[in-house]
Formats: C-alpha cells, structure tokens, sequence
C-alpha cells in the first residue's frame, strides 16, 4: 500500500517538487516547496499541509485517495483532484523516503552504540589480561632472581657437600633460573601484545564513539528543524484562516451593498490602495475608502478574489 499509518509525523522536505496552482490544470513543476506539514491519524486519514507558488495547500487524503484539497483556506471543485494526483503522489514518496531514511539513521546510531561498547569491553578484558601477564613476569622475574641467590650461595657451601654434588645443584639452580627467566620474557612479550591489541580496540571504540556523537547531533538538528517548521506551519494556518474570514467578510458586505446580487453571482473582487473592483466594474470612491479602511491594514496591500469554473482563488499580497 502507497502509505503507511503515522501518528503525527513532522517531516520538512526542502528540495524542488511538484507544486499545485489554483487556476491551472496542469501542475507546475518549477516551483520550490518551502514547508510541509504531515499528520496521520489512525483512521487512515493523512492531512498534508504546505507552501508553494506564494500560496498555502491542505491536501486531505482517505486512504491512497485525495478527499479534499483546500487552497489559502478555499476548498476546490472535486473534478480537479485528478490534475493534483501527480503531485501528492511525489510529496508522499519523498516522505516515505525520509521516514526510511530517519529510520535507518536510528538503527545506525543503536548499532554503532553497541559496537562501541563491545570495544570498550574488549579493550578492558585485554588491559585487565596483560596487567595479569605483567604481574606473572614480574613473579616469575622474582623466582629467577632468588633461584640465583640460591645457586650463589650453594657455591660456597662448606666441606659438608662434595664438589660433585654443588656442582650438581648450582647446576639444577641454573637450568631453573634461566627457565624462569625466558617463562618471564615471554609473559612479558604476552603482555606487551595484549597492550597493544587493547589500545586498537580502544581507537576503535573512540571511532564508534565519534560516529555516534556525530548522528546525534545530526539528529538533533533534524528536531530542532522539524519543531521550527511545525511552529512555522501554525503560524500560516492561522494566518490563512484570518485571511480567509478577512476575505468572507468582505463578500458578505459586497453583497450586502448590492455590488453583486448574490454570492454565486460574484466573480471576482479586487481591492487596493488606489480602487475597488467588483465583477470587473470599479466602485465609487466613497465605497473605495470604507473597503480600503476596514479591509487593508496598510497602502501596499492587495486583495484579490476570483472565482471561475468552480476554482476559487484568494491571493492577499
């Protein structure tokens, strides 16, 4: 199945999708899709929420199916959800891509954290052995030594042995010191391999360490954009739904002064700094100055309404 079931997933896509227009019927792919916002619930129902083209998109899909597409807060003609299809498509496979990325990035992170912990410990079994090989050497070092002292003073043993006998034991004396001696060097050599090989696995565990600190920052950065984005997705919901009361309050005051007969009967409404069109027919400039003062906050601002073959299109520059 084309999707998978999330609960309030946030994901930001900054590269160059299939962006959706309101009066076209061909999507446009030129455009950049600067903030998208995703949340699935357990019904099945996916909301996809994003900025392109200067306006604002709400993409409602049931399921692999588009149930509602909203443009800057104005629901659009079913007939045209074929023409979006395209372009919901490649937003959802780039998620997906990113949710699999994101996936793959933690178990990645858990890996490597294991592996650093099986070098930590391996390379503490390894200082703990040559430390133990150390110690032997050093005893067996010691032994030579007094085996030595020994073979020294059996030499100047009086007349109660013969000279054949010291000599026989100075000899066994020697031949266990040099035993001794070469048990020793070689413990020793153990323990300088030991050492060696401990301080690899060491390296190695700082390497994995490095590698897991790096992916966590990485995915820090990726929360702290992600909450950024989310706030910044809330910022412009809330500003097109009071852009989109702004705009239903004036045409409820166009048809109230009788500009257009009806609702269905209005075409299109333009309001700036300079004049007031309704249907293509300027306004008076008494009327001019009530729309400009109650409806625009500043001189620079524009408001346009155009309804045509069913697309509804609102642009507040």
């Amino acid at each position: 199945m084309m999707f998978k079931k999330l609960i309030t997933t946030i994901v930001m896509v900054a590269a160059t999708l299939m962006s959706i227009t309101v009066q076209a019927q061909k999507v446009n792919t030129s455009n950049e899709i600067t903030q998208l916002q995703v949340i699935d619930d357990d019904l099945g129902t996916r909301i996809i929420k994003y900025s392109a083209d200067g306006r604002r998109y709400r993409i409602v899909m049931e399921g692999d199916k588009i149930g509602e597409i909203f443009v800057d807060g104005v629901k659009l003609n079913t007939a045209q959800y074929s023409d979006y299809e395209p372009a919901v498509k490649k937003i959802i496979a780039r998620i997906e891509a990113d949710l699999r990325q994101a996936s793959l990035n933690r178990e990645m992170a858990d890996k490597q954290r294991g592996e650093t912990e099986l070098h930590r410990q391996e390379s503490i079994r390894h200082r703990e052995f040559a430390e133990a090989q150390h110690l032997k050497a050093q005893q067996l070092a010691r032994e030579a030594g007094e085996h030595q002292l020994h073979l020294n003073k059996s030499t100047k043993q009086s007349n109660q042995q013969s000279i054949q006998e010291q000599h026989g034991v100075a000899e066994e004396l020697n031949n266990q010191t040099q035993i001794h001696r070469a048990q020793a060097e070689a413990q020793e050599k153990q323990a300088q391999v030991h050492r060696t090989q401990a301080e690899v696995e060491q390296k190695q565990a700082n390497v994995q360490a490095g590698k897991v600190k790096a992916h966590q920052e990485q995915s820090k950065v990726h929360r702290i954009k992600a909450d950024n984005d989310r706030k910044a997705a809330e910022v412009h919901r809330a500003q097109a739904e009071k852009d989109k009361q702004l705009v239903d309050d004036m045409i409820d005051e166009v048809v109230s002064d009788g500009l257009s007969t009806t609702k269905a009967s209005l075409t299109s409404i333009v309001l700036d700094a300079n004049s007031l069109n309704v249907n293509g027919v300027k306004q008076s400039v008494e009327l001019h100055a009530r729309y400009k003062t109650k409806y625009l906050k500043n001189d620079g601002k524009r408001i346009t309404y155009k309804r045509s073959d069913g697309s509804t299109s609102i642009m507040i520059d």
